[in-house]
């Protein structure tokens, strides 16, 4: 077996490590540029800062870094959800009392745990909140509200995979005969929910609606995992030739004004899918080096921790007005992007070396 098809890891492909990867990093990326946020309870406002800022700053490089994370905020959520689903093709969904609980298991416990321990307090200490607001921001974060921040994504998934399993049993149930295991009465019955269900939710209570909102993505991932292995084996410079028609229709849509919301999404998601293939055939030997694999390793705990760790280098670089020169900016720049990956990266293996040390005593 060629060495870019082997498994990484048990239940892991390849080509989902690689665009795991690209999907964090484009969230990091996302999360890099903004200086205004506001939320029901909370938010900052650091525009201030443009008066001082050094020339560097508005520089070609930073200017290019700004658009980026612009860019990936038009598909970067529903990749992840298209990654989700096709990740839980992998194997059958089984039972659906068992399969709630694993979710739940690996979904909410960390979403109120991360948030209550980690994301409020940290924002908090930032000037996020005020001591009055701060109490009001627990409340809503409980039921999913405006301050669930970057964790709403995890309350989503949960709901939006429990959706899915229900419409997977009852396609297996009643449209049993149907090839590719129903694939297409279940986009279609996912495309319903997103079009003309979910916007009419009146309250997004623990992240339900977000969901329903992103269910076709989930859907299609879960589809188009069935035609992987076939991409897998194609010829390098088809895949390349892909990738390069891809992104060349993609820059002259957008030039053109022809992209909307959800042809944005989906070209970002079909092109990130060949690039992580790409990846996957040309890099084999980094995936097998040891920080390839610890980075890998922790990417749940980079998604985790790296939104709270970017207000944090905001805070300290605008309370030692660190951008008021074009080295400060440099390593402003840096901390945001990889200085919070790095970071996240330490936490995630601090808290693995303590559960295995607790499970050893």
């Amino acid at each position: 077996m060629p060495e870019y098809m082997q498994k990484p890891a048990a239940g892991r492909v390849a080509v989902y490590e690689w665009l795991r990867l690209i999907a964090t990093l484009f969230v990091v990326v996302g999360h890099s540029a903004y200086w205004v946020v506001h939320t029901t309870y909370g938010g900052i406002y650091y525009n201030w800062a443009l008066e001082w800022a050094a020339p560097v700053y508005f520089s070609a490089v930073f200017d290019a870094a700004r658009r980026m994370a612009t860019w990936v905020y038009g598909f970067h959520m529903p990749l992840f959800f298209c990654l989700s689903g096709a990740v839980l093709h992998l194997k059958p969904i089984g039972p659906l009392g068992p399969f709630v609980h694993k979710k739940a298991r690996r979904l909410l416990v960390p979403y109120y745990v991360c948030g209550l321990v980690f994301m409020l307090p940290v924002k908090g200490l930032c000037g996020f909140y005020t001591r009055e607001n701060f109490p009001l921001a627990v409340g809503t974060f409980l039921f999913g509200g405006d301050d669930s921040g970057h964790l709403w994504f995890l309350t989503a998934l949960f709901w939006c995979m429990l959706a899915f399993a229900l419409l997977q049993k009852a396609a297996a149930r009643f449209l049993p005969a149907l090839p590719g295991g129903a694939a297409l009465p279940l986009l279609l019955a996912a495309g319903l929910i997103q079009q003309f269900a979910a916007p009419r939710i009146p309250v997004d209570l623990f992240g339900f609606a977000r969901g329903m909102e992103n269910l076709l993505w989930f859907a299609l991932g879960y589809a188009v995992d069935s035609l992987r292995p076939r991409w897998e084996h194609r010829p390098l410079p088809v895949l390349a030739g892909g990738f390069v028609a891809v992104s060349g229709f993609w820059l002259a849509a957008a030039r053109a004004g022809l992209l909307g919301v959800r042809t944005t999404a989906l070209t970002g998601c079909i092109w990130s899918f060949l690039l992580a293939l790409l990846c996957a055939r040309l890099l084999g030997r980094v995936a097998q080096s040891r920080w390839y694999r610890v980075l890998v390793r922790n990417l749940f705990y980079v998604y985790l921790f790296h939104d709270p760790l970017e207000y944090v280098v905001l805070k300290l670089s605008m309370d030692v007005r660190l951008l008021a020169y074009n080295g400060g900016c440099w390593f402003y720049l840096f901390c945001h992007i990889f200085g919070v990956i790095l970071a996240s990266v330490a936490l995630g293996e601090a808290l693995t070396a303590l559960r295995r040390r607790r499970t050893t005593v």
